[in-house]
């Protein structure tokens, strides 16, 4: 079983504004919280690619309806872990659990079948 872990730190305002922004450095609060290092979902995945999605030379991959989509992906990403973000504890195994439950979501939420590589 995996042990819980409890907040190392108070819930943050401008962390859940990064949250409802957008803002990649929200993962990065998330993992200060809940510190649950690489394999934990802050950092082995959340913030890893959301940071890629952002990048210039992967952005330019994708048309504009693609770069719209990275956007509204990882914003969407966020809004969906911020109430766990916002917790007293969490298991470094629901991290990652509670994201994939909402990922189909934010995948057709966000555009996804708009996305055309150029």
């Amino acid at each position: 079983m995996t042990p819980l872990r409890y907040n190392m730190q108070d819930v943050r305002s401008e962390c859940t504004d990064w949250a409802h922004n957008g803002t990649c450095d929200f993962y990065d609060c998330f993992e200060q919280r809940f510190p649950c290092g690489s394999s934990g979902y802050a950092l082995g995945y959340g913030g890893k690619y959301c940071r890629k999605f952002q990048q210039p030379q992967f952005r330019s991959l994708f048309n504009a309806a693609g770069q719209v989509f990275l956007d509204k992906m990882s914003k969407c990403e966020m809004d969906a872990v911020l109430p766990f973000y916002e917790q007293q504890s969490i298991t470094c195994s629901a991290e990652y659990d509670m994201v994939f439950k909402h990922q189909e979501d934010c995948y057709i939420q966000s555009g996804y079948c708009d996305v055309v590589l150029e």
